[in-house]
């Protein structure tokens, strides 16, 4: 099964090269902004799960099927009830 993951973060495909997972890079085409938008998320979970699944997807459309997608985003909150940690409600994933 190929793995591919749907982000340009350097990072990310780092983390999936030291975990020794074989995988291509192919970055989405989602607007993200015009995405939350349509959408209308207002929460950092929803905004990075979103995204994520909308990443996913959207390489997933591109490929076909029988592949493992990746899709991943982070977004830090930093509302007024955490502000005693930053936190990254992201990094949620989507297989297609």
């Amino acid at each position: 099964m190929r793995v591919v993951l749907a982000s340009a973060s350097p990072a990310r495909a780092r983390l999936l090269s030291d975990a020794g997972v074989a995988h291509d890079v192919i970055v989405s085409n989602v607007d993200e902004d015009a995405v939350v938008v349509a959408r209308g998320w207002t929460t950092a979970f929803d905004v990075a799960g979103g995204l994520a699944t909308a990443k996913a997807q959207d390489v997933a459309a591109s490929i076909g099927t029988g592949h493992l997608v990746i899709g991943c985003d982070s977004v830090f909150d930093r509302s007024e009830e955490h502000t005693s940690e930053l936190q990254s409600r992201g990094l949620m994933s989507y297989a297609v």
